[in-house]
């Protein structure tokens, strides 16, 4: 369980980065 939370946690990172980043103006 702990393997799966921590790639759970990975990818929101991951997605929340990339989101971040598309939010910032050009």
């Amino acid at each position: 369980m702990s393997t799966s939370s921590n790639y759970h946690r990975h990818l929101v990172s991951a997605t929340e980065n990339l989101f971040h980043h598309h939010d910032l103006p050009p």
